[in-house]
């Protein structure tokens, strides 16, 4: 299928595979290619990629897991950038492997109205 990006999430703290985390893949600039979802063992692919730059974030699964971006950077309320956060993913003539996260948990509060 092409070169391409793949990886794996985990729970930063007991290292199990997180399932249905969103997976979105950005180019250099910041502009949306596409999103997947996490597999039953944490893993992710975006194929059919062309030579270049990407950012790649992740997100969930809901209820209290960390956004991150790409290498280990943490997106408190999804306040980071997209372009200048984190770090390239960077592919050359071929497809990049292990591009992993480990999100948190976040503790907090649940209110009942």
């Amino acid at each position: 299928p092409g070169i391409g990006i793949d990886g794996r999430v985990t729970d930063a703290e007991s290292g199990a595979p997180l399932a249905e985390v969103g997976i979105t893949l950005y180019d250099q600039f910041g502009n949306f290619i596409d999103n997947v979802g996490t597999d039953f063992d944490g893993r992710y692919f975006f194929y059919g990629l062309s030579n270049g730059d990407y950012r790649v974030f992740a997100e969930g699964p809901p209820p209290r897991y960390e956004p991150e971006l790409y290498n280990e950077v943490d997106c408190p309320g999804y306040a980071c950038d997209v372009v200048n956060d984190g770090a390239p993913v960077v592919i050359s003539g071929q497809g990049v492997d292990a591009v992993n996260f480990t999100l948190p948990w976040i503790d907090g509060l649940f209110f009942e109205l």
